[in-house]
Parts: structure tokens; C-alpha cells; sequence
């Protein structure tokens, strides 16, 4: 098999696993925002909370993407966090087919498994 192939193939199993992971995380993100709110507690704050999620995980896939891609950008955390252009930006300069990808992925991350049941109250 050509090296390129191969190292196209190994690309490839990189950002299915990043893809994976990325769902894994936007689910356990829904679970919390979802128990939170089940708790009582303020819908402005959970929400607040499941944002700041939301853009922290998808920044983590964008930066994980583009290092397995061999273009790495330098991100300083936080700061670079509450950009939601940020996110656009970084999306469009994927090429269609990791953008395919990435669809894909979302896609994914409803029904991929069954939540777990109810913590029984106790009183």
C-alpha cells in the first residue's frame, strides 16, 4: 500500500475517533444541562453553563482537527472561547470533506445510546 494511502487511512481513523469523542462529549454536556435543570435549578444559569460547554467542546474538536491535519493553531484557552465567529471561521477553513465529516458526527450524537435511568430520590 502507498504511503500516502496509508497516511490518508491514519488521517482518516484520527478524525473518527476525534468525531467520537466529540459526541461523547456533547451528550455528556446535554445529560448535565438536562439533569441541572430537572434539579430546580435556574434555567438561565444552566443554560448559561451548557453554552460555555457547548463552545469550549467544539473549539477542543476544531483545534484536535486541525492538529491530525497538520495545521495546528496556537489558542490560548478562555480567551479565545467567547469568539462565536471563532467556530465559523474554523469550519470553513476545513475542507468539504471534513466538514462532511463533522456533519456526520452531529448527526450522530442523538440515539447513538440509550441514557442512562433515573437516579432514584431519595428523601
Amino acid at each position: 500500500m502507498p504511503e500516502n494511502t496509508q497516511s490518508q487511512d491514519g488521517l482518516r481513523a484520527d478524525i473518527a475517533i476525534i468525531q467520537a469523542a466529540y459526541a461523547d462529549r456533547v451528550t455528556d454536556a446535554f445529560r448535565v444541562f438536562t439533569e441541572n435543570l430537572g434539579m430546580g435549578q435556574s434555567e438561565k444559569s444552566c443554560a448559561d453553563r451548557f453554552v460555555r460547554s457547548m463552545e469550549i467542546i467544539r473549539r477542543t474538536r476544531d483545534l484536535a482537527l486541525d492538529v491530525v491535519a497538520g495545521r495546528a493553531m496556537p489558542w490560548d484557552g478562555a480567551a479565545d472561547v467567547a469568539k462565536p465567529q471563532a467556530e465559523q471561521d474554523s469550519l470553513e477553513a476545513l475542507s468539504p470533506e471534513h466538514r462532511e465529516l463533522i456533519e456526520q458526527a452531529l448527526s450522530g450524537t442523538t440515539g447513538t445510546r440509550p441514557p442512562p435511568p433515573p437516579a432514584p430520590i431519595r428523601r
